[in-house]
């Protein structure tokens, strides 16, 4: 009897795990604004970037800046609830590539997983994999939905 409870209750926190992380997937437009970063990128600067996170786990990005490439990663919930992404992306100059970035980021949804607040952490590396320094910042995120156009 006492195994047969077990089962079930495992199973049924598997089945909650599984609906939360359903619950997640979608495209998401996002806010990106830094807080901390070396000199010559004041705090305040924001840009947007736009994400999808796929059912599976895994995840693409994509940048506004010309430099970025996009990026792709990996999601889950921590045992808070909250959602942790991290990604790589490359970042790219006028002669090519100039090296890449570790993306670290925190979520935080609402009910019903249509807006997000959070932190986010980036390693830089150049082309030899040294580190470059980091940047940090806070973001909200809004799923975005389909909308037709105005006749």
């Amino acid at each position: 009897m006492k195994r047969f409870f077990l089962a079930a209750l495992l199973a049924a926190s598997l089945c909650v795990a599984q609906g939360q992380r359903e619950s997640v997937p979608g495209a998401y437009s996002a806010q990106f604004t830094i807080t901390e970063g070396p000199p010559g990128i004041p705090p305040g600067y924001t840009f947007p970037v736009a994400f999808v996170l796929h059912s599976g786990g895994t995840l693409t990005a994509v940048s506004s800046d010309p430099g970025d490439g996009p990026g792709c990663g990996v999601w889950a919930r921590d045992l808070n609830g909250d959602l942790v992404l991290t990604f790589l992306g490359f970042e790219f100059n006028s002669k090519g590539a100039a090296g890449s970035a570790k993306i670290r980021i925190r979520l935080k949804y609402d009910a019903d997983h249509s807006l997000a607040n959070g932190v986010w952490y980036l390693d830089l590396y150049d082309v030899n994999n040294s580190s470059l320094g980091f940047i940090r910042g806070t973001l909200t995120a809004a799923r975005m939905m389909v909308e037709a156009p105005p006749n």
